[in-house]
């Protein structure tokens, strides 16, 4: 099958081609493989949901997400090493921030602290994730421990995303701004393209949030959250919105943002 056409001179990428491609390029990533068992074990969750389904079939499901959950066990290790890096590096750079504050602005020191605390809240909730895990899996049994560990991943989620959300709309307003600014048609046009991305990330970050709301309300109010049979599927729900605004943030920027050029031939 020929994978491009050529149109007025200009070799084109045949659309399956490209999109095959781009399919091959994210899942050849560990996040993007570990996305892609996420949205696995996502699906057996929800099927799990149908009121029809015999203990059997629920036995195979639950076996089946045990299974999904150990063969992405591994794909945390480079998120893990790439965590610790950037910690160490943004911590380092904001103890010399301080060190150097007489000959800083009081915005770069903030900005310093804030990557600072972003890194580290990003390894911690790396960490507390692969932990919850181990335990679903039945690897290890954090016994009494799980709901201390929920909550230190919740909390984490909850300061990573409110700080990605500050840096989007930050980021909305300068398309904003370039958009009613520029007279170049083309120009206009790419920033529209990054103003909805980052509004896909907000709305990501959004669902993070809640989802992380949730979990912390359910844990510090047991008693009321125990009857909420809607409770998981709520969690369930916003998990899932998450992960799809994720992985369609990492495609448009590829496909969209990137605009990335066709092969000569």
């Amino acid at each position: 099958m020929a994978t491009t056409t050529a149109t007025s001179g200009i070799s084109q990428v045949h659309p399956f081609a490209f999109a095959t491609n781009q399919f091959v390029d994210f899942v050849s990533t560990t996040s993007g493989l570990l996305d892609c068992l996420k949205v696995i074990d996502y699906s057996m969750q929800w099927f799990g949901k149908l009121p029809f389904l015999c203990t059997k079939t629920r036995g195979v499901l639950g076996y089946s997400r045990m299974l999904v959950g150990r063969v992405g066990i591994p794909l945390y290790i480079p998120d893990l090493i790439s965590g610790v890096v950037k910690s160490v590096a943004s911590f380092k750079e904001l103890k010399q921030s301080i060190e150097d504050r007489s000959a800083l602005t009081q915005s770069a020191l903030r900005d310093a602290a804030v990557s600072a605390t972003h890194s580290g809240a990003s390894l911690v909730s790396t960490v507390a994730d692969l932990t919850t895990v181990l335990h679903d899996t039945k690897l290890v049994d954090l016994g009494k421990a799980y709901p201390v560990v929920s909550g230190v991943f919740n909390a984490a989620c909850l300061i990573t995303d409110s700080i990605d959300i500050s840096k989007e709309f930050h980021a909305l307003q300068e398309c904003n701004h370039e958009i009613a600014a520029t007279m170049d048609e083309p120009k206009a046009t790419d920033f529209k393209n990054k103003k909805f991305l980052s509004m896909l990330k907000i709305a990501k970050s959004v669902a993070s949030i809640a989802c992380a709301v949730l979990g912390i309300a359910a844990l510090v109010f047991v008693s009321a959250f125990t009857s909420w049979t809607v409770l998981p599927i709520a969690a369930l729900a916003l998990t899932s919105i998450w992960l799809t605004a994720k992985i369609g943030c990492h495609f448009y920027e590829k496909c969209v943002i990137e605009k990335p050029a066709p092969p000569k031939v």
